[in-house]
């Protein structure tokens, strides 16, 4: 069905579909299930990665003419892709229809203590450059300042937990200059 996608919509460089995440018995507890409309679909990468890596299908050419994957983001590489793909004029897609399944356990790389440093660090360069989607609605920007925030914040703390104590510090003064009412909100909470 994703070569299908593709076939059908000349425009877009990447599809994705829906995600069951799964117990160690087999049993799905949630589905992720991104919006299968495109302006939506763009609309969520402002406040983060919608899409699963492992449910990803996507033009050979349209990845090759953007320089493929950024190894600069090897905890986020599927977000900078379609940040890249979508910075670049193609579309993104679902289909709203689950073909994957994913199976959670203990020993996931994203449970790993010591990413949780690289990873919150990609999530806040990402969520910001996704602010500069062209086309994106003030309440997508809004929604995205919060994700950036909050990333922001997290990244600072995983600094902070990593004994990087003036780098946490001056990531939690940049937070507060850039965004002060959604870091002031998010600090209290």
């Amino acid at each position: 069905s994703q070569i299908a996608y593709l076939d059908a919509n000349a425009d877009v460089g990447l599809v994705s579909s829906w995600v069951d995440w799964i117990d160690k018995n087999g049993l799905a507890f949630h589905r992720s299930s991104p919006p299968a409309d495109r302006l939506k679909l763009r609309e969520a990468y402002s406040e983060g990665n919608p899409i699963c890596h492992s449910t990803v299908m996507y033009r050979r050419e349209a990845v090759a003419k953007i320089g493929g994957y950024d190894n600069q983001y090897i905890n986020a590489c599927d977000y900078a892709l379609a940040l890249s793909l979508l910075e670049n004029g193609q579309s993104v897609g679902v289909i709203p229809n689950t073909l994957v399944r994913i199976r959670v356990h203990p020993h996931q790389t994203m449970r790993d203590p010591k990413s949780a440093l690289p990873r919150s660090r990609d999530a806040f360069v990402l969520l910001k450059r996704a602010q500069r989607l062209p086309g994106l609605s003030e309440a997508a920007m809004s929604r995205g300042k919060t994700a950036v925030t909050k990333a922001a914040w997290q990244y600072g703390i995983d600094l902070m937990k990593a004994g990087y104590v003036k780098l946490a510090f001056a990531q939690f003064q940049s937070a507060i200059g850039e965004y002060p009412i959604f870091a002031l909100t998010y600090a209290a909470y």
